[in-house]
């Protein structure tokens, strides 16, 4: 496996399924990090910006471990931007707050036990294209509640109130949709209302998916 050093040397754009899944190893491996600060992007997420630290004499910041990384924009409702140096004008590697709480519940960045097992299976099938890997003809789709271990409440009470400053209907309502057609079944449904327009169903999914976890993915209904 490449060292987290060589992987920031790949760009974001060509960041794919095959480096993501690695970087999600690679991340909390490593040891050290400077807190440059905080940064916004244009969906207004704010994201804690630090830098891995190789040399421990050379960082002239606050230092932090990976997992003060994690409290500290759990707190904050931050997602996790990395750089490889001060005056980096581009973002080396980007994780939404997803990524952050799956670590706080599960350990992971990617998602909790069972969904990183399908998403294994998934990657095993298509590389390119896990989350969308068929295993089935079988068409069927159950709809149930997630449990609050697997989708916690306060991830349930942050993504109403972001769906609230696009579409203000009553509180969302959560499900766990099954499919048993894909190798990784499970997401989460989001209901807005039937009156929600397709442009606010656009808008929704975008800012909804700084809060998933990378392998469990939302669908807005």
């Amino acid at each position: 496996m490449a060292s987290l050093k060589s992987h920031l040397n790949i760009p974001l754009d060509q960041q794919d399924w095959t480096w993501r899944r690695a970087f999600y190893e690679l991340l909390p491996a490593h040891e050290n990090f400077e807190i440059s600060g905080t940064m916004v992007n244009e969906k207004q997420h704010t994201y804690l910006v630090a830098i891995p630290v190789y040399d421990p004499g050379s960082g002239k910041g606050r230092y932090a471990a990976f997992k003060n990384l994690i409290i500290d924009c759990i707190q904050n409702r931050y997602g996790l931007c990395l750089i490889v140096e001060r005056t980096a004008k581009i973002p080396s590697a980007l994780l939404g707050f997803g990524s952050v709480w799956s670590y706080a519940e599960y350990g992971h960045l990617g998602g909790c036990g069972n969904v990183r097992d399908d998403f294994e299976k998934a990657f095993s099938i298509s590389r390119s294209e896990p989350l969308t890997a068929v295993v089935s003809e079988d068409n069927n789709i159950m709809i149930g509640r997630p449990s609050d271990d697997f989708f916690p409440p306060y991830v349930r009470d942050m993504l109403s109130s972001e769906i609230k400053k696009h579409k203000n209907p009553a509180d969302p309502e959560y499900n766990l949709v099954t499919t048993k057609k894909y190798a990784m079944p499970y997401s989460i449904g989001i209901s807005v209302g039937h009156n929600a327009t397709h442009e606010e169903k656009i808008n929704i999914r975008r800012c909804v998916d700084f809060y998933m976890p990378p392998y469990l993915p939302a669908e807005i209904l």
